[in-house]
């Protein structure tokens, strides 16, 4: 684990609207504080001098930055260790003690397929709602269905942050799975989850953008802000198959009807789930 890392908080005036703002600067661990608030860390002292002067040009106000010890801050925030049961999934929370041994949260059913997942800064643990509900709709019966088929043999994962969809669609379907981020952070993190859970010879990370992703794959998944969705729009069906479901969250409900109005397009809509303000929404091609 890296030392120190920099911490930088950033005001705006509405956090939900205008983060994905900094999904342009290649920042996607974003701590929310308030509405007006956010933190944001990054690893390198010329990334957060550079990140500073870029922010500043889209109208981020620059209220503290700092460096700080890369430990194990998740341990001041008990309710990022509670245990959460998605269907058949269970996410186990872990963290690592001063004597570097693994501690997980309570395992409540003995029968779900474990996940574990080292919470990071900016990266939860799967509780909040645009996280939990792919997690849901991964479960699909349709998609369910599909894989007993043979349709779906492999996966895509965009911005995966803590690479928690990675690993779900790997452990759950047992299939081999693309996953990136633009957040050098990002990537530290997932690595360290993916060899928590035994994947690393099922999930090639790297870090990048979509324009660096080669194949094509019959899941993608993409839990990132809806201004990027739009944007990438084709780079995604580019890699679709024949056979493609896509899983979309991390959007605004106010936001949903432009990602329904312009991915419906290309793709049928399966399913759709909103929850305190987010949306998810499940496709297959057409």
């Amino acid at each position: 684990m890296q030392q120190y890392i920099y911490e930088l908080t950033f005001s705006c005036n509405n956090v939900s609207e205008e983060t994905y703002k900094l999904f342009e600067l290649g920042i996607s661990g974003i701590q929310e504080i308030s509405n007006t608030l956010f933190k944001v860390f990054v690893t390198e002292e010329d990334e957060f001098e550079l990140l500073i002067k870029n922010a500043k040009k889209l109208g981020f106000l620059l209220v503290n930055n700092k460096k700080i010890k890369n430990e194990n801050w998740i341990i001041k925030c008990p309710s990022e260790l509670e245990t959460l049961e998605v269907d058949n999934l269970e996410i186990i929370p872990t963290i690592e003690n001063e004597n570097h041994e693994l501690i997980l949260a309570h395992d409540l059913k003995a029968d779900k397929i474990k996940l574990k997942i080292i919470p990071g800064a900016g990266f939860g643990t799967g509780h909040h709602e645009t996280t939990k509900n792919v997690l849901k709709f991964l479960q699909h019966d349709e998609i369910k269905n599909d894989v007993s088929k043979n349709n779906i043999k492999n996966a895509l994962d965009i911005g995966t942050g803590s690479a928690i969809l990675a690993i779900a669609a790997n452990l759950l379907y047992n299939i081999p799975v693309v996953a990136f981020d633009n957040d050098a952070m990002a990537i530290l993190n997932a690595t360290e989850n993916i060899r928590l859970n035994s994947c690393s010879d099922n999930i090639s990370l790297f870090c990048g953008e979509i324009s660096d992703v080669n194949g094509k794959f019959d899941l993608i998944l993409a839990n990132i802000y809806a201004e990027i969705l739009l944007d990438i729009h084709e780079n995604i069906l580019n890699s679709c198959t024949k056979n493609t479901f896509l899983l979309l969250s991390g959007i605004q409900e106010i936001k949903s009807d432009k990602i329904i109005s312009k991915y419906s397009e290309n793709f049928n809509i399966i399913a759709k789930l909103s929850e305190n303000g987010w949306t998810t929404i499940l496709l297959k091609i057409k």
